[in-house]
């Protein structure tokens, strides 16, 4: 059976197979997927070497001859676009819930994390090295991560609470 997934035989192992999988996830958009047939579209920041890299390493993997095609037809969002849809959907539904509603009205300074200003090492879609820093505050999981924050801090309130009562009480 052919695999409905193109990202998924992208394993990190040299820099070729990390290019193709940033150009995977970041720029291509599947079209069509068959047994040794592969039709794409793009966007404009796709490496030029990407079909003639995937083809090569198709044809390494399996043994047989693929046959990328470029299409005119947009076909599916890139994989890093629906992984942000897929957020954008758990972030709002987490939001819209009633535990959240009901940890907001009684946690009522409950805010985003701030972030780090600090700058990082990182790299660019060149794959060349470069650093990344924010400014202000930029948090979208705060939602997802205040059940967590609100469950551990009355942990440990009860655990205080328990220490206490055995304190006085033996």
């Amino acid at each position: 059976a052919v695999k409905e997934n193109l990202i998924e035989p992208i394993f990190i192992g040299d820099e070729k197979e990390i290019k193709l999988k940033y150009e995977l996830e970041n720029n291509v958009n599947l079209v069509k997927f068959e047994k040794l047939r592969i039709e794409i579209s793009f966007n404009e920041n796709l490496d030029k070497s990407f079909i003639k890299d995937l083809t090569s390493k198709l044809n390494n993997w399996t043994d047989e001859r693929w046959i990328i095609s470029l299409s005119k037809t947009k076909g599916e969002v890139s994989y890093k676009e629906k992984q942000k849809k897929i957020k954008e959907v758990e972030f709002e539904r987490i939001i819209n819930s009633k535990l959240f509603s009901d940890l907001k009205n009684k946690f009522s300074d409950i805010k985003p994390t701030s972030s780090i200003l600090k700058a990082k090492k990182t790299i660019n879609n060149k794959f060349q090295n470069t650093s990344i820093s924010t400014k202000g505050r930029h948090d979208p999981c705060v939602g997802l991560r205040a059940v967590p924050i609100a469950e551990a801090m009355m942990a440990c309130v009860l655990a205080d609470h328990i220490l206490r009562n055995r304190a006085q009480c033996g």
